[in-house]
Parts: C-alpha cells; sequence; structure tokens
C-alpha cells in the first residue's frame, strides 16, 4: 500500500497525547483546549506520534502517514496543506510541512473534520473581497471574531439573518469536501 494523507484539526495531530508519556517536564495548559508549544520538548511531540491515530492506521496496514507538522486547523487549512505537500499553489502555506509527494506516493486521503465556522467566510462588499471568522461555541451560540462589522454590512446588502448566513456558510464548506 502507498501512503495515507490525513487533513484534520488538532485531533489528528495528536494535541495531549503527549501527556500518557512518562516523559519528564510535562506542564498541564488551564484547560482542555490550551497549547502552548513552548511547554513540550521534541521527545514529548514525537511521544505523540507514535501514538496518534494516523500512525495507528498506518502501522496497521504497514505504510506511512502524511500529517500537517503544525497544531490544530479548519478545512481551509487542510486544503492549503494538501496543495503544500502536492507543490500546489504553496505561498505563505510552507509551515504546514516541508515534505513534498506526488499523487502516486498517497493511496487514500482521510479528513478529520472540524467545527465548519473554524473557516474562513469569504465575501465581497463595495468591490473588495474580504473574509471574516466566526464560530460556535461551548452555548451553540455563533460568537463572531474578526471583520464582523463587515459581514453584518454584507448580510444587511444580502437581506440575510444570522441563521441563514450560517446555513450558507456550513454550505460552501462542505462543497468542495464532495466535489474535491
Amino acid at each position: 500500500m502507498k501512503g495515507l494523507l490525513f487533513g484534520g484539526c488538532s485531533f489528528t495531530w495528536g494535541q495531549g497525547l503527549y501527556f500518557y508519556s512518562d516523559l519528564p517536564g510535562l506542564i498541564y495548559p488551564p484547560n482542555e483546549t490550551t497549547y502552548e508549544r513552548h511547554h513540550l520538548t521534541d521527545a514529548h511531540l514525537k511521544f505523540k506520534d507514535t501514538i496518534r491515530h494516523p500512525r495507528l492506521i498506518a502501522n496497521h496496514f504497514n505504510t506511512f502517514e502524511v500529517v500537517k507538522n503544525v497544531n490544530g486547523g479548519s478545512e481551509d487549512e487542510t486544503f492549503d496543506f494538501f496543495n503544500t505537500i502536492f507543490d500546489r499553489n504553496t505561498k505563505g502555506q510552507e509551515h504546514s510541512s516541508y515534505e513534498k509527494y506526488s499523487y502516486e506516493d498517497i493511496d487514500y486521503i482521510i479528513i478529520q473534520l472540524s467545527q465548519v465556522s473554524r473557516n474562513k467566510f469569504w465575501f465581497t462588499l463595495n468591490g473588495k473581497r474580504q473574509f471574516c471568522g466566526a464560530w460556535v461555541g461551548g452555548d451553540n451560540k455563533i460568537n463572531f471574531g474578526y471583520n464582523i462589522e463587515n459581514l453584518f454590512i454584507w448580510m444587511e446588502q444580502n437581506n440575510m439573518s444570522v441563521d441563514e448566513w450560517f446555513e450558507l456558510h456550513k454550505d460552501l464548506q462542505v462543497k468542495p469536501l464532495i466535489t474535491s
């Protein structure tokens, strides 16, 4: 079997798995979603790599796995990572992988989906293409991050409610998964 390509967020990368090691110097973060690279040694990260899901699946099939160098992410970042390793449109994404592969090197691509709202929402306002960020909190309410003022103007111009916008955002994120 050829290699397996994995894309996803911190779950795919293996965040927190280093806490299963007996290695010294582990410092627990203030909560389960915080990642602080400066608290980890290279040994902690190497241990994590040996027990994360992509490695276990690759071991089962006696092959190799390809995973992003960096923790976290969204589907947007997953597709940027894929473009980087296949040497397509890599400007600004080189940090996600220093490795290069051809399509013939990979048998399967496995994508672990994250929260759809981690992805950028692109829109055009006053002739300028821009994006905003939003996320769903633990209370299932939409929290808006950067460039929200312009998104609200765009929504008003398009007579769109927050719920309608979120449905559109989800649809736009699912489409590349189906068509790619």
